[in-house]
């Protein structure tokens, strides 16, 4: 089971949609390379946020693995 980084996903998904300047979820899913529906559980919070999320943010983005984990610490702590 992976472990869950953030207990507030939706500031992380916030972040990046205003630093990337990307319109909603849907355009967001899409650099992801996932499914609408699994931002929406995300935000909902009936699907957590682990590892595979991070890398996807990371392969999507470039942004490095320790500076996702230090926003999610960030959300976590808000």
């Amino acid at each position: 089971m992976e472990k869950e980084y953030v207990r507030k996903p939706h500031k992380l998904l916030d972040y990046l949609l205003a630093t990337y300047r990307l319109k909603n979820d849907s355009v967001l899913a899409a650099h992801l390379e996932v499914k609408r529906p699994t931002l929406s559980k995300i935000r909902g919070r009936t699907m957590g946020v682990g590892a595979s999320f991070i890398l996807a943010v990371h392969d999507a983005f470039g942004i490095p693995i320790k500076e996702i984990k230090a926003l999610a610490q960030a959300s976590d702590e808000s």
